[in-house]
């Protein structure tokens, strides 16, 4: 599986902030991602909760629009 995957199997939805918050807690699955996309099988992770997106409310995401108002 890839990181992407384990995050979305848990959330079930789009995490985009997630997604670095799981690397950040598994710094150890860096060196094993240097060889490829995949988590060795076996290996233990921590998965960031985020209960606003497991309530259905998602962050907000600030964008910037670079082409002018919409």
């Amino acid at each position: 599986m890839t990181p992407s995957q384990i995050v979305w199997r848990r959330y079930k939805r789009p995490a985009p902030q997630i997604l670095g918050k799981f690397l950040d807690a598994n710094p150890h699955i860096a060196p094993a991602l240097g060889e490829g996309p995949f988590i060795p099988f076996g290996t233990v992770v921590r998965i960031p909760i985020d209960l606003r997106l497991l309530a259905g409310k998602p962050q907000l995401i600030q964008t910037t629009n670079l082409i002018g108002t919409v």
